[in-house]
């Protein structure tokens, strides 16, 4: 019985050993603690940006905020997806302006790409969505709200991400800065907000370190009271390339070439492009506009192609 009763009042005091390696999350769901180590980012050049994928908690989705150094395009990312058994729908959805105060507010949202039937590669492991094509340059300088919506939850078994220590967690290289805030329940934008929760993934970006493939349009100076020039490039020469701007949102919304991005009502201005395939324009910023978003698109009517699509804020 000496023998025995230590024994007895050790094992009392023992936690079960479930406890020690798995956690509640934020969706009920039981989930394992992280691994020693935990997937890489798969190789999808040119640029990236990874935060872990250290797990221990999820639902069905991520927002966060990123502040690109240099002008870029998202072209796909890598999320942390539970299981390798379920396929996921991902949606993408960006806003001019941080994603604090805008968790539960849809209208303040465009939509970036979406990327459907994705195998799950399960826990711990990148599950690459494909986001390319999809047109929006996040231009430098700029803080844009990025919210990632694994939109079939119920039926794909959901997405980990991690609890966070601080508001925000930061990740960042020499193109970009992260910053993690909330983990999203389901429905889209609706469901429950968590915080502070850290987004388990890569960001994958190109920004265009050569000359462009096609059509591009550009905006300087775009700042109250000033003098803003806009430039296409790379359009058809001695044609007609269209510049659009708008005040309401970032559409999409349907063009002869393609799906514009910019929203009703909405300023069409054509502009003869010379030899070299440039056209460009000045506008003068309203003084008192300081603070205002603004979308800008546009085509280039000789290869029937879209301008890439940029959504900025007035300086």
């Amino acid at each position: 019985m000496k023998n025995v009763l230590p024994l007895f009042l050790f094992l009392l005091a023992a936690p079960p050993a479930v406890s020690q390696v798995s956690v509640v999350a934020d969706d009920g769901s039981i989930v394992s603690a992280a691994p020693t180590t935990s997937g890489a980012a798969t190789n999808r050049a040119p640029g990236s940006l990874t935060t872990h994928f250290n797990g221990g908690n999820g639902f069905a989705g991520n927002m966060f905020d990123i502040t690109p150094a240099v002008d870029m395009e998202i072209t796909g990312l890598d999320f942390h997806a539970r299981n390798a058994t379920g396929l996921f729908d991902i949606d993408v959805w960006y806003r001019v302006g941080s994603c604090v105060g805008y968790d539960m507010d849809p209208s303040a949202w465009t939509l970036l790409a979406q990327d459907t039937g994705i195998q799950g590669a399960g826990a711990y492991m990148p599950t690459f969505a494909d986001l390319s094509g999809n047109g929006i340059t996040f231009v430098a300088g700029q803080t844009y709200g990025i919210y990632m919506d694994n939109v079939n939850y119920a039926l794909s078994g959901g997405i980990n991400y991690t609890n966070g220590v601080s508001t925000p967690e930061t990740y960042s290289n020499s193109d970009i800065v992260l910053d993690a805030y909330y983990g999203k329940a389901t429905p889209s934008f609706t469901g429950s907000t968590f915080t502070p929760r850290v987004w388990n993934g890569t960001l994958y970006y190109d920004t265009g370190g050569g000359p462009p493939p096609g059509p591009s349009l550009s905006v300087a100076n775009l700042v109250a009271g000033s003098v803003a020039d806009i430039s296409i490039d790379n359009a058809t020469p001695n044609n007609t390339a269209y510049f659009v701007y708008s005040l309401a949102g970032g559409g999409p919304i349907s063009t002869p070439f393609g799906n514009g991005y910019v929203s009703a009502p909405y300023k069409v201005i054509p502009l003869a492009t010379d030899a070299n395939g440039h056209a460009g324009i000045s506008k003068s910023v309203p003084v008192g506009t300081t603070g205002m978003n603004i979308w800008f698109h546009g085509a280039d009517r000789g290869s029937a192609t879209m301008l890439n699509a940029i959504a900025a804020v007035i300086g």
